[in-house]
């Protein structure tokens, strides 16, 4: 795989929306692609950056636009082949890497995706709590809720994105009983100063 890097940083701001953060990617993508020619090792030799020691370096984000239904691709006289998603082999070079894929040509045009890490980085445990919690903020933004709830998708999607929760259901009860539970026999009362307490 060849991959040309050109790192860029957003800094996020609650008050957006995720229509505003989607957006400000794609403005800060295109403004970037003129740069490509600019080596990687200037970069972050400007930025004080050992290329070992960056990790934003060690993550990918991709999105793949396939069809099913293309089999052969010429360019010069080359022909390619696509290999079937399922034969793709994970192999990582990067210590985290989310794929997006797209097939424009079927009906439904459901979007996929994959997230693939590196074990040397991450044990499966971690992982499967990364994947749970992505699945937990795509499923807020994009599946239609409830009527109970008051609000859907779209209105998530053009809310800020302080309204969106990153953990899943039950994280917050759990840290609820685990630091805010109050023992029977604990007052909840004492003086407010040492000053006061010898009045």
């Amino acid at each position: 795989m060849f991959v040309t890097k050109l790192p860029h940083r957003i800094q996020i701001h609650p008050t957006y929306s995720f229509n505003h953060l989607i957006k400000q990617v794609q403005n800060e993508f295109y403004l970037i692609l003129e740069h490509t020619h600019y080596p990687l090792q200037q970069i972050l030799q400007n930025l004080d950056y050992k290329h070992s020691s960056a990790a934003f370096l060690n993550i990918l984000f991709d999105f793949i636009t396939y069809s099913t239904h293309t089999d052969l691709l010429s360019v010069n006289q080359t022909q390619f082949q696509p290999i079937p998603l399922k034969q793709m082999q994970n192999v990582v070079k990067f210590d985290m890497k989310l794929l997006f894929f797209h097939d424009p040509t079927v009906t439904n045009q459901a979007i996929s995706c994959s997230l693939i890490c590196s074990q040397d980085v991450f044990d499966i445990e971690t992982v499967e709590e990364l994947s749970k919690q992505f699945q937990h903020l795509l499923s807020q933004l994009f599946i239609k809720h409830s009527s109970s709830t008051n609000t859907t998708s779209s209105d998530l999607v053009n809310q800020s994105i302080s309204k969106l929760s990153f953990c899943l259901e039950n994280v917050p009860k759990e840290i609820q009983q685990t630091i805010f539970h109050r023992l029977p026999n604990i007052k909840n009362e004492g003086p407010a100063s040492y000053a006061q307490s010898r009045i």
